[in-house]
C-alpha cells in the first residue's frame, strides 16, 4: 500500500498596525509502484506593516524543496511469463532476452531529482493624498533543479554500454520590479474612477546543462568524471523588458463598467526590425 502523508502548520497575529503569516508543509507521497516517491517541503512568511499614516510595507518570502525518485520500467514487464523467476539459483538477479529483470532495475538503477524555488517581493505605497498614491514593488524567483538518471550494467537497461549515467541542471532566475501612481477622484451620484500609469521592468536568466557517460568501470560508483565515454552541452538564455502602462476604469451604480487599458513594451526578443509593440484595449459590461 501506498502512504500519504500531508503536515501543515499556520501562525499569524500583529500588532500596532503590522500583522504577520507564517505556513509550513510537509508531504511525503509515495508510490502503489516500488522506486517511486515524492518528498515536498514548503514555507511562507508574509509581513505587513504600516511604517506611517501615510506609507505601507508589505514583504512575502516563499522557498519551496521538492525531491522525487521516479523508476518507470514496469510497462515493459508487462510481457513477462508469470512463471519466471527472477533469481538465478544463486541468488543474482537473472536476466531475460530483450527485456529488463524489474527487480534488478530498482535494485541497481537510479532516477532522482531535486529542486529549489524561492519566491520574495516587497511592495512599498505612499499615500500622498487620500485620492493619490504612489506604489512600487520589486519581486523575484529563483528556480534550480537537478536530475540523475543511472542505468546500470548489471541489467539490461545499461549493459550493453556498460552503464550509463545522465545528469541534468537547470538554473533560472528573474526579477520584476514596477512603479505606477494611481488616482482615485471623488464623484457623486454612486461613481467610481481609477486611472492608473506606470512602468515595469524584468528580467530573465536560465542556465542549461546536461552530461552523459558510458563506461563505468566499477557501477557502485556513480560520477560523471569516471565515465570512458563522456560527451555534455550546455546553453544559456536571457532576456529583459520595459514596458509602460495606463488603465482606466469606470463604473456607475457598480451596475454599468467601462474599462480602457494601453501598454508599449520594448523587449530584447523582439527582433531588430521592430522595437516596440503596442496594444490597446477597451471593455464594456453591466451587471
Amino acid at each position: 500500500n501506498a502512504r500519504y502523508s500531508n503536515l501543515n502548520f499556520s501562525l499569524s497575529g500583529g500588532k500596532d498596525g503590522s500583522t504577520y503569516f507564517l505556513s509550513m508543509g510537509y508531504r511525503n507521497q509515495q508510490n502503489a509502484t516500488p522506486g517511486n516517491e515524492l518528498k515536498q517541503y514548503t514555507a511562507t512568511l508574509k509581513y505587513q506593516t504600516k511604517l506611517s499614516e501615510k506609507v505601507r510595507l508589505n514583504t512575502t518570502i516563499s522557498p519551496a524543496l521538492m525531491r522525487r525518485e521516479g523508476l518507470d520500467n514496469f510497462a515493459a514487464n508487462a510481457y513477462l511469463p508469470p512463471n519466471i523467476s527472477p533469481y538465478n539459483a544463486d541468488g543474482s538477479f537473472a536476466t531475460f532476452q530483450n527485456l529488463f529483470n524489474p527487480l534488478a532495475v530498482l535494485a541497481q538503477n537510479e532516477d532522482k531529482s531535486q529542486s529549489i524555488t524561492t519566491n520574495g517581493q516587497v511592495d512599498l505605497q505612499y499615500d500622498i493624498t487620500p485620492q493619490l498614491y504612489v506604489r512600487t514593488a520589486v519581486g523575484g524567483n529563483f528556480f534550480q533543479s537537478k536530475q540523475e538518471q543511472y542505468q546500470s550494467k548489471d541489467n539490461g537497461s545499461g549493459s550493453n554500454v556498460g552503464g550509463r549515467l545522465r545528469i541534468y541542471d537547470r538554473v533560472t532566475y528573474n526579477w520584476t520590479s514596477f512603479a505606477q501612481v494611481g488616482y482615485t477622484p471623488k464623484l457623486k451620484n454612486d461613481q467610481r474612477f481609477l486611472l492608473l500609469a506606470g512602468m515595469e521592468l524584468s528580467d530573465k536568466y536560465t542556465s542549461l546543462l546536461n552530461g552523459t557517460g558510458t563506461g563505468f568501470s566499477y557501477d557502485k560508483i556513480r560520477e560523471l568524471s569516471l565515465a570512458n565515454v563522456r560527451t555534455s552541452a550546455s546553453s544559456k538564455i536571457s532576456d529583459a523588458t520595459v514596458s509602460y502602462y495606463s488603465q482606466m476604469n469606470y463604473d456607475l451604480r457598480r451596475k454599468y463598467y467601462v474599462t480602457l487599458s494601453g501598454r508599449a513594451d520594448q523587449s530584447s526578443l523582439f527582433g531588430g526590425d521592430k522595437r516596440m509593440a503596442l496594444n490597446a484595449a477597451i471593455g464594456a459590461g453591466w451587471n
